[in-house]
């Protein structure tokens, strides 16, 4: 009871619900059988809210609610329906829960339904249910409708006719078609036919039939209708369509040729339809046209033959006499003739006529990537095939394939804000006159985005040579290419009739052009690279000139050549090109000394001390060889003896001091060094912390020799026998284009990946050493510029998956270079690249930043390419996923026991991984529950264990320091040591100063930003 009613006023209204509710129990109920309003009612008293639907056959309906206390209360009035239903024989009305305040509270024991204005015909409830305060009424059980009758089929254009009778129309919804029991159709509303193709030489099929009502509740089946199907049609009936493309119509001629290319009856079209019997077999022909040129799809001929087999063929010869042949593909359907008869459908691919220019377009070269349109600059020189060409389309470069979505980054974008008619100019090569252009605009076809059309003010001519540039007044902010460079883009150009149709695929298209995955977009930085490199060379004296005092010259020319990618090196001239090699060979020869001189002087290879240990004199141990791609490389061929005087010369020097380091530099493609595998045992034993470092033109390699105690288990042999190659070489080209391929979107900052690799080798034997136990070994190289370690990345890819990894690694500039110190526990092929990552919904997060470093050097990944959910929890499976890929180790799923993770699992790979390095463990059930959300304390847990494989533990704490928490007590006891470790290290911090909240989930921007401090803490990253 509501407090603002009266006790006077709700004495009357108990009275007045008393008396309606005899009224509706004794008058109303009957009125049920006759209604035309199905509906299901809910009321929830605590709310007010009535919500549902109702089905009627008035266009307008009220709500009530007959609350045994108050009596009538109007819960809607005047409802206007929502849609039309089972065509338009109900109107729907959907109850979207609107709410009342004076409709809380009550205890209706019936809705009603007013199907009038006047509310003078109520429909009321049958049904009442309350469940929670809320109350369910609806109009009862409906009569189900009886069975479709009198079923029988006819043939009628290649279909079967199933006409029936339906005898009750009360709440129907429509007829379900049901062939040998499984149901293939619907029949909406009150129709009473049903068609289906007709098809030859099928069994006999059973139809029978079911009604439903508005609430999908069927009758039962209908009688059934057996249908029957012909083994052969009367002839077969060849349709199909010829569009001709600007070409006149008139003088088309068609062949129509037998299996053995015979040509047995033609027709020739002048202008006006033709039709009549064929001469072959029982049947008919028509030719006819479209009824005009703006159609679309453009002007056409249509076309039928009827013929005694499916083994014939047509041809189609055009006024210009350009002969196509039409392709054909028999079916054991009906065909649509307006005639008598049963002929077996051929279908016919339509036939265009238009041309690819009289000549191929020369498009755009040697653009980069993110490239504006500057002012007169060109963008494609053209020559149409016909005279009736008035309309101009451009596809700008776009990614076929786009596998990481479509966007600016692999598609033009065409600013159409910027861009009118006037920042556009056609030019007719042989008088230079200008074409005016009527209009502009773009169409974005899923087949071929970043489309240009331009509407001429005439028809371009035949074999004239036209070019297309942008005006001298255009603002260089109207066409920008893709962001990403490649090689695979796709561009178009094609000619059309005038339209304003985008329908570059109709018969409107005049001439057509398309470079199919050969568009090659330049990386931003590429014409100034090779520029450079072009100055370089030119500025050389000619080779005849050289004299040794060039030779500084002459090798800046060759670094600066050799650090072009291979696609910038081929945009440097072949004359460039052979000036430099020759003068390589010209200083070469200079610096050798004449033969027969008879003096010589000693060389002394013993080694001497240095800086950081000792230096081995390699240039008696030298040779130059050259590899599978051509390449040379140096090869530093060290024995024992020399080997062991090194170890003397470090003898007794402190760890920081244990350095021994060979000189393999002077040929493009790197170095290998051949020592003994017994040098290197010799060494392990007499100090572990002993490091030898080759250095090569690709980069420096530094080797502990501790990571070789166990070749003697890997090799399986005898150790006086084994030699061990340590290699770093600059990979082959086919390993870039294999990157480049993989990931074109990549910017890749090093023109070949550098490949590190250790070899045992004894007789045929070979084995491959990739795996040190844990320890990162550093490896060195330098790029000759300057790059931003935030915006860069090492990875460690591979030619055969595409699959790029992080590598941990710290940047340093020196003297306008970049020395990047690399840190891996195992071998791999590695380059640069640099990647800017970002998701759509971090742009205000306050974590942005370190989310995009981190997902930019492939360590964190989004939920999808668009979403990081940086809000959400984090998973167990997520965060091992994270800290796996922070600590660059090869992921193993064979290493997972757990019986809740399996092998197809996304995560499987690091799970196995993390239990194999001992970051996580399982319960004691072997579960690993990788999709819980992981809490604070098992995460700090993680990262503990995860610095002491980095090899960079944090400083030993007391773990009384937590006690500044005022719920340390909520601390395991397994996870206080490994919390006051992240916390001395300032990776983990507290929720506050007061709490740290160990229970609590932490969400993937906290893993994230807590990642990013691990890194920077074990110097993985800058």
């Amino acid at each position: 009871m509501q407090s603002n009613r009266s006790i006077t006023k709700g004495l009357m209204q108990r009275v007045s619900a008393a008396i309606a509710l005899l009224f509706v129990l004794n008058i109303f109920i009957p009125i049920i059988a006759s209604a035309t309003s199905l509906f299901n009612l809910q009321y929830d008293s605590v709310s007010g809210k009535v919500y549902g639907y109702i089905y009627s056959d008035k266009p307008s309906l009220s709500v009530g609610l007959n609350d045994e206390t108050f009596g009538m209360q109007i819960a809607y009035s005047n409802l206007q329906y929502t849609n039309r239903e089972n065509n338009n024989d109900y109107y729907y009305y959907d109850l979207n829960e609107i709410e009342s305040n004076e409709n809380k509270g009550l205890k209706p024991v019936t809705a009603v339904v007013y199907e009038d204005s006047n509310m003078s015909a109520p429909v009321f409830s049958s049904s009442n249910d309350v469940t929670n305060d809320v109350y369910t009424y609806n109009t009862g059980a409906i009569p189900i409708l009886s069975a479709p009758t009198d079923l029988h089929a006819s043939i009628y254009h290649g279909y079967w006719i199933i006409n029936y009778s339906l005898s009750d129309y009360t709440f129907l919804g429509g007829v379900n078609v049901y062939l040998d029991g499984k149901q293939v159709g619907t029949v909406p509303g009150r129709q009473n036919q049903y068609s289906m193709p007709y098809t030859f030489n099928q069994p006999t099929e059973h139809i029978q039939m079911k009604t439903f009502n508005l609430l999908g509740i069927e009758s039962p089946l209908s009688e059934t209708l057996t249908l029957v199907f012909d083994a052969v049609p009367d002839a077969y009936h060849y349709q199909g369509r010829v569009y001709t493309n600007g070409y006149a119509s008139d003088n088309t001629k068609f062949d129509i040729k037998d299996a053995n290319g015979q040509i047995v009856e033609s027709f020739t079209y002048h202008g006006q339809e033709i039709k009549g019997d064929t001469l072959l077999g029982n049947g008919h022909y028509e030719i006819k046209q479209n009824s005009s040129d703006i159609d679309y799809g453009g002007k056409h001929l249509a076309y039928y033959f009827d013929l005694p087999s499916n083994d014939y063929s047509i041809s189609v010869t055009n006024s210009a006499n350009k002969q196509f042949q039409v392709q054909s593909y028999s079916t054991n359907y009906a065909g649509y003739t307006e005639y008598e008869g049963l002929y077996s459908y051929v279908y016919q691919l339509d036939v265009y006529m238009y041309g690819t220019f009289k000549e191929a377009p020369v498009l755009f070269t040697d653009k980069e990537a993110g490239h504006w349109f500057a002012p007169n600059e060109e963008l494609v020189a053209f020559t149409p095939s016909q005279n009736t060409g008035g309309r101009l389309d451009i596809q700008f470069p776009y990614d076929m394939f786009p596998y990481q979505g479509v966007g600016s980054h692999n598609t033009t974008t065409l600013d159409t804000e910027n861009m009118t008619g006037s920042d556009f100019q056609v030019t007719k090569v042989s008088d230079g006159s200008n074409i005016s252009i009527k209009s502009v605009f773009v169409g974005q076809p899923d087949f071929r985005p970043s489309g240009l059309s331009l509407v001429l003010d005439k028809t371009l001519v035949a074999g004239e040579k036209y070019v297309l540039k942008m005006s001298s007044s255009s603002g260089a902010n109207e066409i920008r290419l893709p962001l990403w460079p490649s090689e695979k883009f796709n561009m178009a150009i094609s000619l059309s009739i005038a339209s304003d149709k985008y329908d570059i695929f109709g018969g409107r298209l005049i001439d057509d052009y398309l470079e199919t995955q050969t568009v090659n977009i330049l990386p931003t930085g590429t014409v100034t690279a090779v520029a450079a490199v072009t100055a370089k060379i030119t500025a050389l004296p000619a080779v005849t000139n050289l004299v040794k005092e060039d030779e500084t010259a002459v090798n800046a020319a060759k670094a600066a050549f050799d650090l072009l990618t291979p696609a910038q090196k081929a945009l440097v001239t072949t004359a460039d090109q052979t000036k430099l090699s020759d003068a390589l060979a010209k200083i070469a020869a200079l610096k050798t000394p004449p033969p027969g001189l008879g003096f010589a002087f000693p060389m002394n290879n013993s080694p001497q001390a240095s800086e950081d240990g000792a230096t081995i004199n390699t240039s008696m141990n030298t040779t130059k060889e050259k590899g599978a791609d051509g390449k040379e490389f140096s090869r530093v061929k060290l024995d024992s003896d020399v080997f062991t005087k090194a170890l003397d010369v470090i003898k007794g020097n402190d760890k920081n001091h244990q350095v021994i380091t060979l000189d393999g530099k002077g040929t493009e493609a790197g170095a290998k060094l051949d020592i003994p595998a017994a040098s290197l045992i010799e060494a392990w034993k007499a100090n572990s912390n002993i490091t030898i470092a080759i250095q090569s033109d690709a980069g420096t390699y530094q080797v502990p020799v501790s990571i070789f105690k166990d070749i003697a288990k890997q090799v399986n042999k005898d150790l006086k026998d084994v030699n061990v190659t340590i290699s770093v070489t600059k990979a082959s080209e086919k390993s870039y284009e294999a990157l480049q391929q993989a990931n074109p979107g990549m910017k890749t900052l090093l023109a070949n990946p550098i490949e590190f690799t250790i070899t045992a080798v004894s007789g045929s034997t070979k084995v491959e050493i990739n795996d040190f136990s844990g320890t990162y070994v550093e490896r060195t190289i330098v790029v000759p510029s300057t790059v931003d370690g935030d915006k860069t990345t090492v990875v460690s890819f591979d030619p055969v998956t595409g699959k790029m990894t992080f590598i941990p690694a710290i940047v340093s500039h020196v003297k306008g270079s970049t020395e990047i110190t690399i840190k891996s526990p195992h071998n791999s092929m590695y380059t640069l690249v640099e990647l800017n990552k970002s998701f759509n919904d971090i742009s205000t997060h306050w974590a942005k930043a370190d989310i995009e470093l981190l997902a930019s050097k492939f360590i964190v990944q989004g939920m999808n390419e668009a979403s990081f959910a940086p809000e959400q929890h984090v998973t167990r499976a997520q965060f091992a996923s994270m800290l796996v890929s922070a600590l660059a180790v090869p992921q193993d799923a064979k290493s997972s026991s757990f019986v809740d993770v399996k092998k197809d699992d996304w995560f499987a790979g690091a799970v196995g991984t993390a239990a194999k390095l001992g970051l996580v463990e399982g319960n004691s059930a072997g579960e690993f529950l990788p999709n819980a959300d992981i809490t604070r304390e098992q995460m700090a847990v993680m990262i503990s264990r995860a610095l002491k494989i980095s090899g960079k533990e944090a400083q030993s704490v007391q773990q009384d320091k937590l006690s500044s928490f005022t719920d340390n007590g909520a601390i395991s006891d397994w996870a206080k040591t490994a919390i006051a470790q992240s916390l001395a290290a300032g990776i983990v911090n507290g929720l506050s100063e007061q709490t740290f909240a160990p229970q609590e989930n932490a969400t993937r921007a906290q893993a994230t930003v807590m990642l990013k401090r691990f890194l920077q803490y074990v110097d993985f990253i800058n």
